[in-house]
């Protein structure tokens, strides 16, 4: 037993691969769920591919579990908009080193810490402060903290884009993570129509017009799409995080910026990371996140364990939500958030309670219901349910969809439980029949924003329930 933050005596949740494994399993969404990232050349996303690991800030130890290669690596991901992570840290350590007076005040003036509440791609800037986005997160922002960084490594005589791969390396403690070239050329040539320039080169030149950008565009741009194109794996990505939230670098007591100034900008991811899914996200876990639309998720948790620093999180898995997050990392997120984390060394794991089955229903029934684990996970819960219908009974349904939404209908749907009355909020009707097993279903369409519908099932009618 140890004591949480308000002094209570609480069991402790071992952080091992065995625990991340199971939390995988129950959590895995069914086929199709989500959408994948489109416009980027060279990234290769599965549905089948998963990785988690925590990493202990006490020690540096990583825990992983997840999708292996055939030689055991763990898969690598595209890291997209974690990026911009690391590139605010570069801009304001170079902004120091060039001799800022205040460099985290220095940044702010040209690129601000603020939510904007818009999506990742929006195009707006301060209304009072022409040529200032709101935050490093968007894509105006990111595109202006690269201009920062190559107008300070020209004050160096030093190549802006070496300069900014040669810290992530120390940052990851890993001196040979690279870019795929034809991911970042692709992405830069990328042209959404005949003679049309990328929305990112419109806010380029939209900064330019307002007089906030020192440098070419396409000197920003391919400098932006060759960083968004360094492939990681999920633990580079917590060491990542990890150098992040401390200000120094792997394995190493060096720091590149002050523990303070690491604070300033773990509250400023914080607020803006996930975009306009920020404030859903802090609120309901209290983490730092930053995320990338290949699937990539990194993240600081406040430990519930008193005396015990953060806990860092790193995830991948590439079917994303209508914001551009994952949809699984945000889950696994979501339920690590609620767990009483401890590491500890293989000696003392015998002796304490491993997240098994037994600790999942022991996390289950001491949390809130919002967080609670299920019995079964969603893809699981699918599966089932397919298997219980009658006899055509999916090509019943495929067809009551097509008839019910015509042309908005992208086919495929997955099947979930009713839990109670309010889960056939705004659902309608789609089909009756008896399954295998005698009973009369009830299966009802949800509007959902996936690719892929959700259908509703139950053997009572919404009358019946009793609303908790």
């Amino acid at each position: 037993m140890v004591r949480d933050n308000n002094g209570g005596m609480i069991k402790p949740v071992i952080v091992s691969e065995r625990m991340l494994n199971a939390l995988i399993d129950r959590w895995r969404s069914p086929e199709n769920k989500g959408y994948f990232v489109r416009g980027i050349p060279g990234t290769t996303p599965q549905h089948n591919v998963r990785s988690i690991t925590l990493l202990d800030l006490k020690t540096g130890k990583c825990v992983t579990a997840g999708t292996r290669d055939n030689a055991g690596a763990l898969v690598k991901f595209s890291q997209q908009s974690i990026s911009k992570s690391v590139a605010e840290a570069l801009a304001v350590k170079l902004l120091a080193e060039n001799g800022a007076a205040n460099e985290v005040k220095a940044f702010e003036r040209m690129v601000g810490f603020d939510a904007s509440g818009r999506p990742y791609n929006d195009h707006a800037t301060y209304p009072d402060r022409p040529g200032v986005p709101f935050n490093s997160s968007v894509n105006k922002g990111a595109l202006k903290t690269w201009d920062i960084i190559i107008t300070q490594a020209k004050k160096q005589k030093r190549d802006p884009f070496e300069l900014y791969l040669g810290f992530e390396r120390q940052l990851a403690g890993n001196s040979t993570l690279n870019f795929k070239q034809d991911m970042a050329n692709g992405e830069f040539n990328y042209r959404p129509a005949e003679g049309q320039e990328s929305n990112n080169m419109q806010m380029l030149a939209e900064l330019q017009a307002d007089g906030s950008l020192d440098n070419p565009r396409e000197e920003v741009y391919l400098a932006y799409c060759k960083a968004c194109a360094i492939m990681v794996n999920t633990e580079d990505a917590a060491r990542i995080k990890a150098g992040l939230r401390t200000g120094r670098y792997a394995g190493t007591a060096g720091r590149f910026m002050s523990a303070e100034k690491a604070e300033v900008l773990t509250r400023s991811t914080a607020v803006h990371g996930m975009y306009d899914e920020s404030g859903h996200i802090f609120t309901n876990t209290g983490a730092s996140a930053k995320s990338g639309v290949d699937g990539g998720l990194i993240g600081s948790l406040p430990s519930k364990i008193h005396g015990n620093p953060d806990i860092i999180f790193a995830s991948h898995h590439a079917a994303l939500n209508p914001k551009g997050n994952s949809l699984e990392g945000n889950r696994w997120l979501e339920k690590l958030s609620s767990m009483p984390l401890i590491f500890a060394d293989d000696k003392k794991l015998s002796k304490v309670s491993t997240l098994a089955k037994g600790a999942l229903r022991n996390v289950r029934d001491k949390a809130a219901p919002a967080i609670a684990v299920p019995a079964r996970s969603p893809e699981a819960m699918d599966l089932e349910l397919r298997a219980g219908m009658a006899d055509g009974g999916v090509q019943r349904l495929e067809a009551a969809l097509n008839h019910r939404l015509g042309d908005h209908y992208k086919g495929g749907f997955y099947l979930k439980e009713a839990k109670s009355g309010k889960s056939l909020n705004g659902a309608s009707l789609l089909l009756t029949e008896t399954d295998k097993k005698g009973n009369d279903k009830h299966y009802y369409h949800v509007p959902d924003k996936h690719n892929i519908e959700k259908v509703i099932v139950t053997w009572a009618l919404p009358s019946e329930y009793r609303l908790p």
